[in-house]
């Protein structure tokens, strides 16, 4: 790593240049195409399928409940915040939660808030809140 810096340092402005171009265009690709990744499970459409249950899930202010969300695809959850604090329901890993295509996690939930989620993705995902990153868990969602 020294030997790296060492040659960094000796670098024109222009060779330095050309470099941060080439960390810029490589970390671009893997943020947006998902290389090595879990790649995007197909969309079930749901309207072939009798209607699924309503799974509520319950956020508190330093919880959700519950932890493990077992589900059927096809299945809705209804997702409410009873606590007083604001919460931001995601799913997937971060920055990008590729693995759940066509949830948009970046709508807030003030207290007595609720939204609903038709889950039509089978796989295993990570739920999380964006806002208090200590209340995380699981969603299984299984095949019909």
């Amino acid at each position: 790593m020294k030997a790296f810096f060492r040659d960094f340092k000796r670098m024109s402005i222009f060779q330095k240049s050309i470099f941060a171009v080439f960390i810029v265009v490589v970390g671009y690709f893997f943020a947006f195409h998902n290389h090595g990744g879990t790649s995007n499970p197909p969309r079930v459409d749901c309207s072939i399928y009798p209607t699924g249950k309503i799974i509520n899930v319950i956020f508190t202010d330093t919880a959700f409940s519950p932890k493990t969300i077992k589900a059927t695809v096809c299945d809705t959850l209804h997702i409410v915040n009873t606590g007083t604090t604001p919460h931001e329901p995601a799913i997937g890993s971060h920055p990008l939660h590729f693995e759940f295509p066509g949830y948009e996690p970046e709508q807030a939930l003030e207290q007595n808030d609720s939204f609903d989620i038709l889950l039509q993705h089978v796989g295993r995902f990570q739920f999380h809140d964006h806002i208090h990153d200590e209340i995380k868990g699981t969603l299984i969602i299984q095949p019909k």
